[in-house]
This record gives C-alpha cells, sequence and structure tokens, in this order.
C-alpha cells in the first residue's frame, strides 16, 4: 500500500516589525506625547552643548588673544627699553691733546645705577721719532663720588714705550654706585708724560638711565636663554588646554 507523502510546514514565518514609528503609533496617545516631550529635551540638550562649545571656543580665542598681545606688549617695552638705554654707544676722537698722540674711544651711552660699563680707548702714536710715556686718566664731573672704578679700583692707564705709528687698545671699568644728583655727567681724558706735563681733552657726557641695572638684567637674559626656554616650555605645557591648543 502506497504510503502517503508527508507534507511539509511552509507557513510564511511571521516578519518582526521594530520600526520605531510604528512603535510609536501602536502606543497610547499619552505615551506618544511623552516619547515627543523626551526628543524634543534631547534636542534642546544638543542645542545647548553646541552653545556652550561655540562659547569656550569664542572664550579661548580671547584667552589667546589677550595672551599673546600682553607678552607682546611685555617683549616691545623691554626691546624698546633695551634700544633706548643699552644698545646707545657714543664713539669720538677727543681734542684738546699733543699733535703726536690721538685718542678715541667707545663708551656707552648711559649709565644705570648697578650697572658695571665699559670704556674702551685706543691710542695711536703719531709722532715719527720717538715712543709715548705716559699716563692716560679718565676723569669724571661727579661730586657725589657716584662713579667708582671696578678694574683694580684705577681710572688711570699707564703707557710705556708705544712705539711710533704704534697703537694701544685699553679699557677702564666703572660701575655707578649710586644715583648721581645730575641726570648726567661730564667726562674727559687726562695725559701726563713723564715731565709731569699736562693736556685734558674735550668732554665727553654719560647721561642716567631711569631705570637700575638694565644692562645687568640684559646680560642676564643673554646668557640665560636656556632658562628662559624652559620657563617659556613650562608656561605652554601649563596652559595650553586653558588655550585650548592641540597637539
Amino acid at each position: 500500500m502506497a504510503r502517503r507523502p508527508t507534507l511539509k510546514n511552509n507557513f510564511p514565518t511571521p516578519i518582526q516589525i521594530v520600526n520605531s514609528e510604528f512603535l510609536i503609533r501602536s502606543k497610547s496617545s499619552e505615551e506618544r506625547i511623552k516619547i515627543e516631550e523626551q526628543k524634543k529635551l534631547e534636542q534642546a540638550k544638543k542645542i545647548e552643548e553646541q552653545i556652550k562649545l561655540e562659547k569656550r571656543k569664542t572664550w579661548r580665542s580671547m584667552v589667546q588673544w589677550v595672551v599673546i598681545a600682553f607678552l607682546m606688549v611685555i617683549i616691545g617695552s623691554f626691546l624698546y627699553l633695551v634700544v633706548q638705554y643699552v644698545s646707545p654707544k657714543t664713539m669720538a676722537t677727543v681734542d684738546g691733546l699733543p699733535s703726536g698722540l690721538s685718542v678715541a674711544y667707545e663708551a656707552p651711552k648711559y649709565l644705570a645705577v648697578g650697572d658695571e660699563n665699559t670704556v674702551d680707548i685706543t691710542l695711536k702714536n703719531l709722532d715719527q721719532s720717538e715712543p709715548f710715556n705716559g699716563i692716560v686718566t679718565l676723569i669724571i664731573s661727579d661730586p657725589a663720588n657716584s662713579v667708582t672704578s671696578t678694574m683694580d679700583k684705577r681710572m688711570s692707564i699707564s703707557i710705556k714705550d708705544l712705539v711710533p705709528n704704534d697703537r694701544l687698545t685699553s679699557q677702564y671699568k666703572l660701575k655707578l654706585s649710586k644715583k648721581p644728583s645730575a641726570e648726567s655727567l661730564n667726562f674727559n681724558f687726562q695725559v701726563t708724560f713723564p715731565d709731569k706735563t699736562q693736556y685734558v681733552s674735550s668732554e665727553g657726557v654719560f647721561l642716567v638711565a631711569p631705570i637700575e641695572r638694565i644692562r645687568s638684567f640684559w646680560a642676564w637674559v643673554i646668557g640665560g636663554s636656556g632658562l628662559i626656554g624652559l620657563f617659556v616650555t613650562f608656561f605652554f605645557e601649563r596652559f595650553k588646554n586653558l588655550l585650548g591648543i592641540q597637539k
């Protein structure tokens, strides 16, 4: 007897619908209202966060510009002071000396209280037959005794047997130990020969800088550039998050 064929189960598999729109529609009106309100709240939070983010970016940008402007003002002011009171030099050849001797000098235009200053001097023997012997002294008109020598406590250079057409370069080192009573100090060079004959040159002028130790501070900046670099690096690392700087 022939067997009947087994019937396979060909019923379609139910499809699961997860569409959020369908789910919302399938809920009650109160639930749909709550879902819509929740969506609005989330959208409002996103907009609020975006506004806060934009405000932070604007604030960080303002802080960056303020810091940059502040640093530029400091650097610019310091460079102005350096150009005004540290860099200027006076170079001249003095008059009033014997025809057989030429004296030229280079000196700072400004002296600042507490700074060590150098006056370079070059002497040339113009006499064609005799060597020069004598003493060249830097004399500063300083009633308050505010200027002192820092090189062996002397303001004189002794010259022996400077042959004809030869030249000698030397220097004086002096320090303004306190603020003088005047805003400027006059100076000249006195040449004393072995027979005690003396000649006094024309006058030069030292002006007094209004800022103490500005030359010393500039020398420290140049010599301590590595320390300044470390400070700038430390500043950058500490405040880069505040300034919004990303690597």
